[in-house]
């Protein structure tokens, strides 16, 4: 049975101790977690296997200025109905990084590449279609020779490519070189020659800028990171990825998004969050993620199974831990791991 669009909620952590053993949620410091008894509302062992229902509670300032509690999805987890749970630590970006090796080129004739780009916001601007650029120059011109005598421009010609691919106001990536060489710099474009090393093209991905926002943000998309598939046209070798592309993953910008999407289940602010009239968001909402600050994340999903009669209900939920990377992510995975058993990668 699928779990898609299940039930959550984001608790944001910033203390790296948990509640202790039969304390109260008025004992929280701000900021803290703990894991309370369905039954009476009182911490249960942060290092111990839970062995009965519990939530989860995370004290906060409301926009008020006054303390609150967000809990975790739905009324209370009820341990033999948790599904399954994972610790992911935060991942940073890698950029792709690709190169081409020059070829000896022919005068009269044209070298480039072709970069398919494939990110998410390629494929929401233009749908998952192939979204290609294509950057070609031409060589030099054939003079005393024929068409097929070898350009001595070489270097030249792959610096007019680098300026070409630079130029190019989407920025996609950024090119640079390794230029041809020879013992004698005139032997630098004839292969074979004392000292021959030949030209490289290299393309490294940029980072997309993204934009923070109040309260909706109209622009986001995941993942954030960009793979480029880079096909010579002519003039180049096959291409070699020299730096594999990973994707961020835990940024406190991907947790804010959660956080939102969270909004319209937990109530704050509700499902009602756009108005008709102008389009713009209603009210205020709280973020706790932080952009810039990177965290680790625990999910947990969980069902909430209740019984009436001759019927059954079973709703998917799913409860998302997410803490500052390093001590206070270590402490939380800790905890998580103590109290549901072993951690499911």
């Amino acid at each position: 049975m699928s779990r898609n669009n299940d039930v959550f909620q984001v608790l944001v952590v910033t203390e790296a101790t948990p509640a202790a053993e039969d304390s109260t949620l008025a004992d929280l410091a701000e900021g803290a977690i703990g894991a309370f008894s369905y039954n009476d509302n009182l911490a249960l062992d942060p290092a111990a296997l839970a062995a009965e229902d519990f939530y989860f509670a995370v004290k906060i300032k409301d926009l008020d200025g006054n303390d609150d509690i967000r809990k975790s999805s739905g009324t209370h987890i009820q341990h033999k109905n948790i599904v399954n749970h994972t610790n992911k630590v935060y991942t940073a970006p890698v950029e792709m990084i690709t190169n081409n090796t020059m070829e000896v080129i022919v005068c009269g004739d044209e070298i480039g590449v072709k970069v398919e780009i494939r990110n998410q916001e390629a494929y929401r601007l233009n749908g998952y279609n192939q979204v290609v650029k294509n950057y070609v120059v031409p060589t030099s011109e054939c003079s005393d020779c024929d068409t097929d005598c070898f350009d001595a421009n070489c270097a030249a010609v792959l610096t007019s490519l680098v300026d070409l691919i630079n130029a190019d106001p989407d920025a996609v990536v950024t090119a640079s070189q390794v230029a041809p060489t020879a013992t004698d710099p005139l032997d630098a474009c004839e292969a074979g020659t004392a000292g021959y090393v030949a030209g490289k093209l290299i393309l490294t991905v940029n980072p997309v800028a993204l934009k923070d926002w109040c309260t909706i943000n109209l622009g986001y998309f995941f993942p954030h990171q960009t793979e480029i598939i880079v096909t010579p046209l002519s003039g180049f070798a096959d291409t070699v990825i020299a730096t594999a592309m990973v994707y961020e993953d835990g940024a406190g910008y991907d947790i804010k998004q959660l956080e939102y999407e969270a909004g319209g289940w937990n109530g704050n602010p509700g499902p009602y969050r756009v108005s008709e009239l102008v389009g713009t968001a209603m009210g205020d909402f709280q973020f706790f993620a932080v952009v810039g600050t990177n965290y680790d994340v625990q999910q947990i999903q969980h069902d909430q199974v209740s019984v009436s009669g001759w019927r059954t209900d079973s709703h998917f939920e799913r409860t998302i831990i997410a803490s500052e990377n390093g001590a206070i992510g270590t402490a939380m995975a800790s905890m998580v791991a103590a109290l549901l058993g072993p951690v499911t990668l």
